[in-house]
């Protein structure tokens, strides 16, 4: 695909059982914002990505997608690498669940009124030039929110993590090796998302932490420049 654009649908765009050597690739035009499409306000899931292998989102805006909560009556708990509260309970600009190597290239995701990007049993992620910012509006609704991230995971090309409601970047696992590279990305807190309800230097609703975070008890390795 060149470009795919939605606005205002309940989801705006869905990738399911899709499996290698298949693959899905948005492209848009050489690193140009948004020319491979724009979703948004869409009331649930800007991209619902599920059960596939092999998807590539590149040059991509999703603004103001999970307009309103969705079914799981702690959205913003993530208490364990198996019990995730993004994909299945959760609405996002970007969801991921169980899917196996996934790019994000000149991705922008705000606005959320929940997680800006969030995943469940994700196997191999590369964000690049990855924006992540105003998103959530109670406590421990993240920037991005990540369970039981596992195999190759790298951050870089100058992708920037803030001003979401909690955490910038959470990782919590309970099971899976992790090898994350993260270089050249900012993780960081200036004004709350206006969802909050609180005005700097005051959160409101939210807790935004500044950080990115690995918990659990997953093996791998991590290097960070």
């Amino acid at each position: 695909f060149t470009a795919i654009n939605a606005n205002g649908a309940a989801t705006g765009m869905s990738v399911t059982s899709l499996t290698a050597p298949g693959t899905f690739i948005v492209n848009g035009s050489g690193s140009t914002d948004g020319s491979g499409g724009t979703v948004q306000n869409c009331t649930q899931i800007g991209a619902d990505l599920r059960s596939s292998a092999n998807v590539t989102l590149k040059n991509m805006n999703f603004t103001n997608n999970g307009t309103g909560n969705g079914p799981g009556a702690n959205c913003e708990d993530v208490v364990s690498g198996t019990t995730n509260n993004g994909p299945t309970n959760c609405f996002s600009n970007v969801s991921l669940l169980s899917m196996t190597s996934v790019t994000l290239d000149n991705i922008n995701a705000s606005l959320s009124e929940q997680n800006g990007i969030d995943g469940q049993s994700v196997n191999g992620l590369t964000m690049t030039g990855v924006n992540v910012f105003q998103n959530g509006g109670e406590v421990g609704e993240d920037g991005v929110q990540m369970a039981n991230l596992s195999g190759t995971v790298s951050i870089s090309g100058s992708s920037v993590f803030k001003d979401n409601a909690a955490n910038q970047f959470e990782v919590v696992n309970s099971t899976g090796v992790l090898n994350a590279t993260v270089s050249n990305s900012e993780f960081s807190i200036t004004n709350f998302p206006a969802a909050c309800g609180g005005v700097a230097p005051s959160p409101g609703n939210c807790t935004a932490n500044s950080g990115l975070y690995f918990i659990g008890t997953t093996t791998g390795s991590s290097t960070m420049n």
